[in-house]
């Protein structure tokens, strides 16, 4: 397998682009996972734009299929005392694959409070199940990561609520302090979906 942190290190900047290509274990389906095309997205502008304040808020286009050789370039769409916006084009062999707009922001002091939110009621991850069975093969970029149910129901699963509680996080322990891998995992998990059943 490709460790996040040295897929991150394979990419190479080229007259103001970035160039990767990706491995078939990063892969969902034909195309690069979507997680990490919106990585690859936040890693160009960190490298693009060093001093970037904290990111505020992302937003990522999933166009078309990133495969084949991939290049990144991303730019400055405006920058003020303490907002900084960015454009992020990923484009692959079939043209454009994955555009993000990002905002990177100053703190400022809010009114608002999230201290006394309660925290979920999960089980620990020692005495949690795994998220995806044993006897299911995961989908190839899912052997990147390591998931434990937390609470909830599975996906699909007939009469639920639809919500679920997992703990994730990468294998690569290289890959658990920083921005770019963070982002890597949000697309992971599968929707959760509520089923309903038909008449018959």
């Amino acid at each position: 397998m490709t460790s996040f942190i040295d897929l991150m290190s394979s990419i190479a900047e080229d007259d103001n682009r970035y160039r990767i290509t990706i491995p078939a274990d990063w892969l969902q389906g034909r195309t690069a996972y979507g997680g990490l095309s919106a990585a690859l997205c936040v890693e160009a502008a960190l490298r693009g734009v060093p001093d970037l304040p904290p990111l505020r808020s992302a937003q990522f286009a999933f166009v078309g299929p990133a495969s084949g050789p991939l290049s990144i370039s991303a730019s400055v769409l405006r920058r003020g005392k303490s907002a900084v916006f960015m454009g992020v084009d990923l484009t692959g062999d079939a043209g454009l694959a994955t555009r993000a707009l990002l905002n990177f922001g100053v703190g400022r002091i809010s009114k608002l409070t999230y201290a006394d939110v309660p925290m979920p009621d999960v089980s620990t991850p020692a005495d949690s199940e795994p998220f995806f069975p044993a006897d299911r093969p995961n989908i190839t970029f899912q052997q990147h990561f390591e998931s434990r149910k937390g609470g909830g129901a599975r996906p699909f699963s007939p009469g639920a609520d639809p919500e679920y509680l997992i703990w994730f996080r990468h294998r690569d322990e290289r890959a658990r302090t920083r921005l770019a891998p963070l982002i890597a995992l949000a697309d992971a998990p599968k929707p959760r979906r509520r089923v309903i059943p038909r008449k018959r």
